[in-house]
């Protein structure tokens, strides 16, 4: 979630920095083609919590809005505990060694 925050622009950087298969634009159409208008707001994106090895039993989520001009901005968002609404949300499957 930090990789994503951080590659549209919602914050630090830092951590593990792996390599990027898309830039923040490639993202961005990709919620077009899920189906969200421009102009939608309060998007959630929601993943399992994982870090070196291992899963916790609470979501990590964001907010996020896909503004008018086609660009994703991070809005809010949470290490884990539940988001206060699912009406607009994403889930991403997510692997990986830290």
């Amino acid at each position: 979630m930090n990789k994503i925050r951080c590659r549209i622009g919602g914050g630090s950087c830092s951590g593990h920095s792996g390599s990027w298969m898309v830039d923040k634009n490639e993202m961005a159409d990709d919620f077009g083609t899920m189906g969200f208008a421009k102009g939608t707001t309060d998007i959630v994106v929601v993943t399992k919590q994982s870090h070196s090895g291992f899963a916790h039993s609470s979501a990590s989520h964001m907010v996020l809005d896909y503004l008018s001009n086609g660009q994703l901005k991070y809005k809010s968002g949470s290490t884990n505990g539940q988001p206060k609404s699912m009406a607009k949300a994403v889930a991403m499957c997510t692997y990986g060694y830290n």
